[in-house]
């Protein structure tokens, strides 16, 4: 298309409407041809978007993804969509580009083969920078584009489409869009874990919040399965019950949105107790009901940090966020329902029946506790977390030789709160409860790491030829990637130590990974070929942990010479990355209480207790 021929199109758009021939001539060298031929996607929903399209010549189809709901069955989730029409030559799309490069909303599909015009986020703001007369008419088009839109498809009238209002309602809208493309989406990509995670997230991140918690219903309680906020992991599990007198019970009850200025001053509410932390007191909690009509939980958020209480439209947001989130999350929850059970496995209390009650490969675990009277295990198909359920063990009072094994998990913890890959049936998700004589225990405590991780790695050399070696302070590796997981959790009340859940995740006959992982992850299947039985592997491991433990008891400075023996981390040049910053030196071995001691290119040596290390090439 030569020049002059630009220009007639441009003058054929009601977006350019008010610009001269001159004006459109200058603006023609930041506008860009493209084409698309029949059934292309030109926009597609949830991808990230940097420009605004002008159609010249053919149709577009426009649809919008809408929410989720249940296939005819009742069982199966699908998107509900609506087809916004079909458009020809003069129609522009993508206009929220130009505020930034936000997730797209919508699929524009072309109908026909199609001829557009294109301009970049980039160019916009250049031309209103070099060209503020050109520009101010542009960013009216702009408004008044926006707000047509925001009539069209929210009845919303904006009186003064210039106002600056305008464009922080339209940021809104967008992140309400996103958030509940997000919330539709989850299930999709992730365990229930990070389906609840994303769910608040999303919904903290568009109310611009502090403080939230997304809570189920289990077994007659409310317990918080997902929080954000400053005291998240002090809140995170808790478990409150069902009450007319606590703002979560009530909503659950009745089923209605609680709208609250002031939880002090709600008639028949108690607070929740503890240490004042926000700026008010101004909460909404919304319940969340299912498709099939069943009140699951309930989504709550409080303290906005613009320092004032919630309000209507805020009220409208969170309830259409939590109508997105029960319609995900009651689909998810009915199938892990379905699948979950517990198995005890305690010494000569073992019945040869509750073998059927195992997987398969796991049967032997069976026989092995019959056998081992000092060993209890816990089993389930399915947890949040096995450290998780160790920590609630440890406080009904369970000591030394539990062990919590599941299946697969929705919230497995690595460091950093980072979270495990837990898919179902194929590896080891299993934490050991460890609960000795406590006194002057309290500096050794990072040593059960030590333990877990000669542990794991002896088991694996004696049942497998795979050279796995421990990598400071928790991982395991072999070839170069990562085979297991360790991460020890204390708990502690007051000044009590009541014990310490070491959970380990072991890969085992895992053969794919999420992209994010299939680099930097590996297991012993992907390793030796060959399909292993994860009973043998607990078993060995158990049997070694028991003698490691021993040795630690007794004489703890000799866990920490044989794991520096075995480790590659020892002697290495290394990369540490502490929360003040990062670090590089030569890891000469690891101090009394498993700190890793780093020599700096000065010679000087520091010690480490925390830290993210990565190996540097011999260069």
């Amino acid at each position: 298309m030569t020049d002059p021929e630009q220009i007639n199109a441009l003058k054929k758009m009601t977006f350019f409407t008010g610009l001269d021939e001159g004006q459109l001539s200058y603006l023609s060298k930041f506008i860009e041809k493209e084409s698309f031929s029949k059934d292309t996607l030109i926009i597609r929903t949830g991808s990230e978007g940097n420009k605004v399209y002008f159609l010249v010549s053919g149709n577009v189809r426009v649809r919008k993804i809408l929410t989720m709901d249940l296939d005819y069955l009742g069982y199966k989730p699908i998107e509900i969509t609506e087809e916004l029409g079909t458009f020809g030559p003069g129609y522009h799309f993508g206009e929220m580009a130009l505020l930034g490069n936000y997730t797209r909303s919508a699929d524009v599909i072309a109908d026909e083969e199609c001829e557009l015009l294109s301009i970049t986020k980039e160019s916009f703001d250049r031309v209103i920078n070099e060209k503020p007369d050109i520009g101010q008419k542009m960013l009216l088009a702009f408004c008044n584009s926006l707000a047509q839109w925001i009539r069209t498809y929210d009845g919303k009238l904006i009186e003064n489409a210039q106002h600056r209002t305008l464009i922080e309602m339209l940021r809104i809208e967008k992140k309400k869009i996103e958030a509940m493309h997000k919330i539709t989406r989850s299930t999709v990509f992730g365990t229930i874990g990070q389906v609840l995670d994303t769910i608040l997230e999303a919904c903290m991140d568009c109310l611009r919040v502090e403080k939230g918690s997304l809570m189920i219903f289990k077994d007659g309680y409310l317990q918080v399965d997902a929080a954000f906020g400053p005291d998240r992991f002090e809140i995170s599990g808790k478990v409150q019950a069902v009450s007319e007198s606590s703002v979560s019970g009530r909503c659950f009850i009745t089923g209605k949105t609680l709208l609250l200025d002031d939880i002090g001053a709600a008639d028949g509410l108690e607070r929740a107790g503890g240490e004042k932390k926000y700026f008010n007191d101004s909460l909404l909690s919304v319940p969340l009901i299912s498709l099939k009509g069943e009140t699951i939980g309930v989504l709550n958020v409080n303290n906005k940090t613009s320092h004032r209480p919630f309000n209507e439209d805020d009220k409208e947001m969170l309830e259409d966020l939590a109508r997105e989130a029960a319609a995900t999350l009651g689909y998810e929850i009915d199938r892990l329902k379905k699948n979950v059970k517990t198995t005890v496995l305690s010494g000569s209390r073992v019945m040869s029946s509750e073998k059927k009650s195992l997987p398969e490969d796991l049967a032997p675990l069976a026989d092995f506790v019959g056998k081992r009277n000092e060993y209890k295990i816990i089993y389930e198909d399915f947890v949040r977390s096995t450290n998780d359920l160790a920590g609630e063990l440890i406080r009904k009072g369970y000591s030394h030789g539990t062990v919590v094994i599941a299946n697969a998990q929705s919230h497995g913890k690595g460091r950093l709160g980072r979270e495990w890959y837990s898919p179902p049936g194929l590896n080891i998700y299993m934490t050991i409860v460890v609960t000795p004589d406590m006194q002057n225990f309290a500096d050794r405590m990072p040593l059960i790491n030590l333990v877990a991780s000669l542990s794991v790695v002896k088991a694996v050399r004696n049942l497998t030829d795979l050279d796995v070696w421990p990598k400071w302070p928790n991982d395991i590796y072999c070839s170069d990637k990562k085979l297991c997981g360790i991460l020890s959790e204390s708990l502690i009340t007051g000044s009590t130590l009541y014990g310490l859940s070491t959970g380990i995740g072991l890969n085992v006959n895992q053969e794919t990974f999420p992209d994010e992982l299939k680099d930097i992850s590996t297991s012993i299947c992907l390793e030796t070929g060959k399909k292993y039985n994860r009973a043998e592997l607990i078993m060995e491991l158990l049997k070694v942990f028991d003698n490691y433990y021993s040795i630690f008891l007794v004489n703890s400075r000799a866990i920490i010479d044989e794991w520096m023996q075995k480790s590659k981390t020892i002697n290495s040049r290394v990369k540490a990355v502490t929360d003040k910053g990062e670090l590089h030196g030569t890891a000469v071995g690891l101090n009394d209480q498993g700190m890793l001691m780093l020599e700096l290119p000065d010679k000087k040596v520091i010690t480490l207790a925390s830290a993210e290390i990565f190996h540097l090439s011999a260069e």
